[in-house]
């Protein structure tokens, strides 16, 4: 407390002279309109600028929590979607989607935290795993289209195999036409993937969109796969060789969703029961 009267000793004229220029701008600006009026304009322009400021900061700092709540909003989005595309597609007269067959899948929102695109077999780490009800063998998309499959999992991680892996192969179809072919990648280029199994007589051209079939247990159909870039065919072969564009781009993965099929079990055990030949696609 000595110390604080000492400075102000030292200092009383300075301080003085401070507080009259206070009490002068303060005479100025209550006793003149437009001093007064410039004064505030100036005082609520800078105060706005410290408050968006502020709330720039916050935002910021709040983000992460943000976009994991938008990932799982997206989740339960997904989840209508595919029951909703499911009761609309196209059927036989007569035939009725059964009710549970409609909400089939389920899905888990999860942040990619690893990533590879530059080998020839790729792969992918997420954020959750056994304790968020991840299991090997799912499904997972983006909001783009196809990512991978849950390879094995941990308590809060999982990896994938990458859709950018020379082993996987996803039963696909043209969009237009429903025809059935599946998609491989060879390596290389991590922004396109090929085509395969498609007739020749099947008309086809460049910017055909390929989505997935249903004849899978693991993606719902009708998930973006890419678009056609280039078909050609050679000689006599019955398939055409086609290159796609794929939709997702995996040098900029952030949130993905981890697909459960309810019945995939159930689809599984009956094939493997009944149907001696054993297919590698997903």
């Amino acid at each position: 407390m000595q110390g604080l009267f000492q400075f102000i000793y030292n200092y009383r004229a300075f301080l003085l002279f401070v507080l009259l220029e206070v009490l002068c701008g303060w005479l100025v600006v209550r006793n003149n309109t437009y001093q007064g009026a410039a004064f505030f304009n100036s005082s609520n322009h800078y105060a706005a600028k410290v408050m968006q400021a502020n709330r720039d900061v916050t935002d910021y700092l709040y983000l992460k929590e943000h976009n994991r709540q938008l990932a799982a909003e997206n989740a339960r989005l997904q989840a209508q979607y595919a029951a909703l595309s499911l009761s609309k597609q196209q059927a036989p007269a007569g035939y009725a989607l059964d009710s549970a067959l409609a909400r089939q899948f389920s899905f888990i929102a999860a942040r990619v935290v690893n990533n590879t695109t530059r080998f020839a077999h790729n792969h992918l780490t997420i954020d959750k795993g056994s304790l968020d009800g991840i299991k090997p063998g799912m499904g997972v998309i983006s909001p783009q289209g196809v990512i991978g499959v849950v390879k094995t999992c941990s308590d809060h991680y999982a990896t994938l195999t990458s859709l950018l892996h020379t082993d996987m192969q996803v039963s696909a179809q043209l969009k237009k036409n429903g025809q059935i072919g599946s998609v491989k990648w060879a390596g290389g280029n991590a922004g396109e993937i090929g085509l395969r199994y498609i007739p020749r007589h099947v008309p086809v051209q460049k910017g055909d969109t390929i989505v997935t079939s249903s004849y899978n247990s693991i993606f719902p159909q009708g998930v973006m796969l890419g678009t056609i870039k280039e078909a050609s065919s050679k000689g006599a072969e019955t398939f055409y060789d086609i290159d796609l564009n794929l939709s997702v781009n995996f040098n900029r993965l952030s949130y993905v969703y981890v697909i459960e099929n309810f019945f995939k079990a159930e689809q599984d055990s009956l094939e493997k029961a009944t149907i001696p030949v054993q297919y590698d696609e997903q």
